[in-house]
């Protein structure tokens, strides 16, 4: 995750390595622990945690877990946004469509097209093409 990058891994303690790798390995949980849970489960004490909290740049454990939400939302908007475009999201057979469309519209005699805005300016530079 982004926060990785923001600190010598060789400056640190070895208390703060094993915090370090806790917080990279259980990024997703960060938002819902508190300082002292993170201390436990990674065998140090709240104080390591924090510093090493500051030694990433955060002023606050507060701010810390604000940057890691909002990573964790861009990282689901971005696997969102993917995944609409995956194939799975399509029929198993657009492609076939697509391409019988295509072979419909090489042989068509003409070929009316219908929009608004953008699409407008597009069919008519298109037409203005076909002419020269």
């Amino acid at each position: 995750m982004a926060f990785l990058g923001k600190v010598d891994f060789k400056k640190l303690t070895e208390t703060e390595k094993s915090i370090y790798n806790y917080l990279r390995d259980n990024f997703e949980k960060i938002p819902y622990m508190h300082v002292r849970d993170i201390a436990l489960e990674a065998h140090a004490g709240s104080s390591s945690v924090m510093r090493l909290i500051h030694k990433l740049g955060y002023d606050s454990y507060y701010n810390f877990q604000e940057f890691v939400e909002n990573q964790q939302m861009k990282s689901t908007a971005d696997s969102d946004m993917f995944r609409l475009l995956s194939a799975s999201h399509y029929p198993a057979e657009l492609i076939g469509k697509c391409r019988q469309l295509s072979e419909m519209m090489i042989k068509a005699d003409s070929i009316i097209f219908f929009g608004l805005g953008a699409s407008g300016i597009f069919a008519d530079t298109q037409l203005v093409g076909l002419r020269h």
